[in-house]
């Protein structure tokens, strides 16, 4: 503001001096007084302190490239053959029995036993059987049972296979919703070994076509046989119990154990839902 009033004074004594000396026309005095001030009021409105000027934000001095970490957890699927035998049915049809283990990482879905007929050195057909259990989860074992729908006449040997892929989310959440063996006894009856006992929906969700495995043992844990079966009751509401009765032949035990004892037993309770 002070430098405006200096420029207006500055301006008044031109304009005196050009009155009193008529050196030039007043019009043209005035015209010049007008540009000098405008001139100087434009410097000083630009020379006007004003607010501080903006400061850029800062910037980081370097850049992390580095991508953030990722899993190294690799899905696995691993099955191990632990022990099989046969024996040859009424029909004269040859049935494997055996057991498997999960030994990856991850929860197999049924595993495939793939069973293949030689004569000598002469492949004569195969044909395949599942695990009993829908999902064979890590560490865990499982008993299968495979057969010939179409056996040839004379065979002397066989060879298996097993394979199994990874259980997806949907059959893991929809399986064995807490069915419990709540008391088991096995004993010979006869011409059978007999496994009868109770089952328990202690799970959620109400459970149907609850199916009983039992695999027969001697005392050294090798595999005799195997007895299968359905529980008494079609459908099993949670907190309900019901009794089952399963069996074998003596003469459906392995063909190099059917005069063994059975010493041990290992049980499967698999289920399905009701929805």
């Amino acid at each position: 503001m002070q430098s405006v009033r200096n420029l207006w004074r500055g301006a008044r004594r031109v304009l005196n001096h050009a009155r009193r000396e008529r050196s030039i026309p007043a019009w043209i005095a005035l015209l010049a007084v007008g540009v000098f001030l405008l001139a100087g009021m434009s410097k000083a409105v630009l020379d006007a302190p004003g607010a501080p000027p903006e400061v850029p934000a800062a910037y980081p001095t370097a850049v992390d490239t580095r991508e953030a970490p990722r899993s190294t957890f690799v899905l696995k699927p691993a099955v191990a053959l632990l022990q099989h035998g046969y024996y040859i049915n009424s029909l004269g049809t040859p049935v494997i029995l055996g057991e498997v283990e999960n030994t990856g990482n991850v929860d197999l879905d049924k595993v495939e036993i793939i069973v293949m007929l030689y004569d000598g050195e002469r492949f004569l057909g195969s044909d395949n059987g599942f695990s009993f259990a829908e999902i064979v989860q890590v560490g865990e074992r499982a008993l299968f049972r495979a057969h010939f729908s179409d056996p040839p006449e004379t065979w002397d040997r066989y060879e298996i296979q097993v394979q199994a892929e990874p259980a997806s989310d949907y059959l893991k959440q929809r399986l064995y919703d807490g069915l419990t063996i709540t008391e088991i006894n096995v004993e010979r009856r006869d011409s059978k070994w007999v496994a009868f006992g109770k089952v328990k929906n202690t799970g959620s969700r109400p459970m149907r076509i609850v199916q009983v495995v039992v695999g027969l043992y001697d005392a050294g844990d090798r595999l005799l046989g195997i007895a299968d079966g359905y529980v008494d009751l079609d459908r099993l509401a949670p907190g309900v119990t019901s009794t089952f009765t399963v069996d074998t032949y003596v003469d459906y035990l392995l063909v190099d154990a059917q005069t063994a004892k059975v010493a041990a037993w290992r049980v499967e309770v698999h289920g399905y839902p009701d929805e």
